[in-house]
């Protein structure tokens, strides 16, 4: 299994894994005009002059030539439009009269991820579920920008898809956003990332709305993750991310985020010298050629020596790795 960067290639079989996607995954293409527009920009996306943008990444299955999932990392999301979350905070009152305290929870319109990048657009053929390969597949954007950190803003947040009950319905988006703007859930959340932002503000109220006046299924699922999503929202935990109470505006799923140097994998990557031999142990590290443009990752087994990193002829051989070349490795765990 490799992952690498998409190229034009790839269009018929990412379109064909986007339609084994599930509700909710709204920032999904879904015809080969969309997936054609984040291969464009890939392509793009290493000119250092580009401030904003899209890196669309694939899993490759090379023995069998298949296309197995894929990922992204948007730029700089809301540099020339806000980005919105709802922030959900705490109110308490005191009542001078009666001595009673009170409080209760409102949920308010922020742009806070104004200038942040975003890895999002994750998603693992159900074939190859279950094997530690999303795992693979989410940590290797850490260590594609391990390789020039300096060029992605300081913070760098995840939108997990938001809580869906048994029937697929999102009890926060009928809760809120269908009295709102009155179309089916898809199409406003796709409508919020194409439309100008003047869709949501003349939409959403502009005040706070109060938590505890909703229905409690919808209370219960603000912040809360779908259940396909549970893994990678412990996951992005797990390596620095936090949650602090953003949530979706449509679902109602967490926002995580973290200041771009806690992230684990890309924290504690390292800058070797490939050695082609025989490491030692089992298959435990991410590596990829010092070179963003033709970026592609593998697994190995790795032995460390002194600036050297000692990687397997197999490796070498996917990766197109010559002996000696630099190289970026970072461990899965």
């Amino acid at each position: 299994m490799i992952i690498r960067l998409a190229k034009k290639a790839d269009l018929n079989a990412l379109v064909g894994l986007s339609k084994k996607t599930a509700s909710g995954m709204t920032t999904v293409p879904q015809d080969a005009e969309g997936w054609d527009r984040l291969i464009c920009a890939t392509e793009q996306f290493n000119s250092l002059q580009k401030k904003e943008g899209h890196c669309l990444f694939v899993l490759e299955d090379t023995k069998k030539g298949a296309i197995a999932g894929f990922t992204a990392i948007h730029r700089n999301v809301g540099l020339t439009r806000p980005f919105f979350s709802f922030k959900k905070s705490k109110i308490q009152k005191a009542n001078s009269i009666t001595g009673r305290t009170t409080s209760y929870e409102i949920l308010f319109l922020t742009n806070d991820f104004g200038h942040a990048d975003e890895i999002g657009t994750l998603f693992l053929d159900p074939a190859y579920q279950g094997q530690g390969i999303g795992r693979f597949l989410s940590l290797s954007r850490f260590l594609f920008m391990a390789l020039e950190t300096d060029r992605y803003s300081s913070v760098i947040f995840a939108e997990m898809r938001g809580f869906q009950n048994e029937k697929g319905v999102s009890p926060v988006w009928e809760a809120l956003g269908k009295h709102f703007f009155d179309i089916p859930f898809e199409e406003a959340d796709r409508f919020s990332a194409e439309k100008p932002v003047q869709f949501i503000t003349d939409s959403f109220p502009d005040h706070p709305i109060i938590v505890d006046l909703l229905p409690t299924e919808a209370q219960a699922a603000i912040g809360k993750p779908h259940d396909k999503t549970i893994p990678a929202y412990k996951l992005l935990k797990s390596i620095g991310f936090i949650d602090m109470n953003y949530v979706d505006i449509f679902d109602g799923g967490p926002t995580l985020y973290t200041p771009i140097e806690n992230i684990r994998p890309l924290r504690d990557s390292q800058s070797r010298l490939a050695k082609i031999g025989n490491p030692e142990g089992d298959p435990t590290h991410m590596i990829a050629k010092s070179d963003p443009a033709n970026f592609a990752t593998s697994i190995s087994s790795v032995s460390l020596e002194d600036d050297i990193a000692v990687i397997s002829e197999e490796a070498a051989k996917k990766l197109h790795i010559r002996d000696g070349e630099p190289i970026i490795l970072s461990a899965l765990r």
